[in-house]
């Protein structure tokens, strides 16, 4: 989406922006001020970083630190952010992948936490039900080895799940 269509679908009032590549400064001041939520799905354009080589490895590096500025931009600005993630739901290895890869683009892990949780369920308008550990709400959790707060990669390690409190794994 180039900038001006991202600009003209704010405008429009849209409730987010996937991906979101090419936002200038003034699209996402309009965003935070509307309350429109970004979703950067940011593994799906730059998870061959690490495996390219040269000038594709070159134009990636690049387009990655306009990125990483543009977010930076992004969360000073107040934008509501939520991690996105553009495959299917078999990939839930991959999943993790992709959140920690806001990591790399200047996020803190607790960020990263409250972008694949509490904010990307406000963004679906589900923050009743899910999102966060209180009364009433589905008891929907993992638990990991190490702690996701210091080193994000602790979520590629996961020991226990459980989906509507009933243990699965």
């Amino acid at each position: 989406m180039t900038r001006e269509g991202a600009r003209n679908a704010v405008e429009a009032g849209v409730d987010s922006i996937e991906h979101g590549t090419s936002l200038d400064h003034e699209t996402l001041a309009l965003m935070a001020n509307r309350g429109v939520y970004l979703v950067p799905t940011s593994a799906a354009q730059f998870g061959s970083l690490e495996t390219a080589k040269g000038p594709e490895r070159d134009q990636l590096e690049q387009r990655f630190e306009a990125f990483r500025k543009q977010l930076a931009d992004a969360r000073q600005l107040h934008v509501k952010i939520a991690a996105g993630y553009d495959a299917s739901e078999a990939d839930q290895q991959g999943k993790s992948i992709k959140v920690l890869m806001l990591v790399k683009l200047g996020f803190t892990p607790r960020e990263v936490l409250r972008a694949a949780t509490l904010v990307g369920e406000e963004l679906m308008g589900m923050q009743k039900s899910i999102g966060s550990l209180e009364p009433g709400k589905f008891a929907d959790l993992i638990a990991v080895e190490g702690d996701p707060l210091q080193d994000i990669s602790a979520l590629q390690h996961v020991t226990f799940v459980m989906k509507g409190g009933v243990r699965v794994r």
